[in-house]
């Protein structure tokens, strides 16, 4: 069975939908922004076969999480889920991936200045941040977990100014390692 292409949208389309999904810690920052969306791909939904059948699609979204134990991913499953059955999917599947690994450089540019916006540095390819309020380099590591787990806390030494910098996988405790199977979500 071939699904029309008339019918289901285009792959950019369904990105564009996802991407915008909004963070829920970082309201002003997208899944787009922060790069946490991997491969998509339509298929035709599987069931009966019948006259609606080039209407029936299903859709697999990647998710790439900031790190494993992020407790919003429920959340973000349920949102790309609803978003994408209101679209028109007849099932939408959402795995947790781990590769590629999500690190700071998926933030996009539009990304990176929302978040500065809101007081949070994004590290560079070297894992150093600048001081989000005076731009200065010199930011001295205070705590390993900021307000979520996928962010720190540093102190600016020029200004003074406490500054979350997004965590990468260079920064998570070594030894820790956690899995996930991935979920079939079910709208």
């Amino acid at each position: 069975m071939n699904v029309s292409s008339a019918t289901v949208p285009s792959l950019g389309a369904i990105r564009d939908l996802v991407e915008a999904l909004r963070d829920p810690e970082l309201h002003d920052v997208t899944l787009g922004d922060l790069g946490l969306i991997g491969e998509i791909t339509v298929e035709p939904a599987s069931g009966r076969e019948g006259p609606s059948d080039a209407e029936r699609w299903s859709v697999v979204v990647e998710l790439l999480p900031t790190f494993l134990g992020c407790p919003a991913l429920d959340l973000l499953q349920q949102d790309i889920v609803s978003v994408l059955t209101t679209f028109g999917a007849q099932s939408v599947i959402v795995p947790i991936i781990c590769t590629p690994v999500w690190t700071p450089q998926s933030i996009s540019e539009r990304g990176r200045s929302r978040l500065a916006l809101l007081g949070v540095a994004v590290p560079n390819a070297n894992g150093e941040s600048n001081c989000t309020r005076c731009q200065s380099p010199n930011l001295v590591h205070v705590v390993s977990v900021g307000a979520s787990a996928c962010r720190s806390l540093g102190r600016c030494e020029s200004c003074g100014e406490l500054v979350e910098s997004m965590r990468g996988p260079a920064d998570n405790r070594p030894g820790v390692a956690v899995s996930w199977i991935p979920r079939r979500l079910v709208p």
